[in-house]
């Protein structure tokens, strides 16, 4: 596990919850609309749909079945600090910085499908707090890409 989702930025609390809702049958997903449309603005729509796509594609083609929590859990999963951490690379200009966490989600042939739609949800125009990137234990330092 990976900390609490009480310790989490009201974006990554965001992304968490829908994330958890969509896992799990997507119950009151309008309130996830609404949500979205509230933090992030005129982007929200866009920054909804690549991150369906991207939970879609964590389940379509997955290495193994992702760790997705139910609502009532607080503590956040390691694969939901991964993407967390993914995201939040890519909104610091750091994409291929996820390559270790992506390897994680996502069989080979999916990973850039993958890297596409959390960058889509990274570059939303409005505001999306997401705290500095942590990385998640086990998955080896976060570096820079060396040009």
């Amino acid at each position: 596990m990976s900390g609490s989702v009480l310790d989490l930025t009201a974006a990554e609390q965001l992304l968490v919850w829908s994330a958890r809702r969509w896992r799990h049958g997507r119950h009151g997903w309008e309130q996830v609309e609404a949500e979205f449309r509230r933090h992030l603005g005129a982007g929200w729509a866009d920054a909804l749909l690549a991150w369906e796509e991207a939970l879609d594609l964590l389940h379509r083609w997955p290495t193994r079945l992702p760790l997705i929590a139910n609502g009532c859990e607080t503590s956040v999963t390691l694969d939901e600090r991964r993407l967390l951490t993914c995201v939040a690379l890519m909104r610091a200009g750091s994409p291929a910085s996820t390559a270790v966490l992506v390897r994680h989600l996502a069989a080979a042939p999916e990973r850039a499908e993958l890297v596409g739609a959390l960058a889509r949800v990274a570059s939303v125009s409005g505001p999306l707090p997401l705290a500095a990137p942590r990385r998640p234990a086990g998955d080896g330092p976060l570096r820079r890409a060396v040009s």
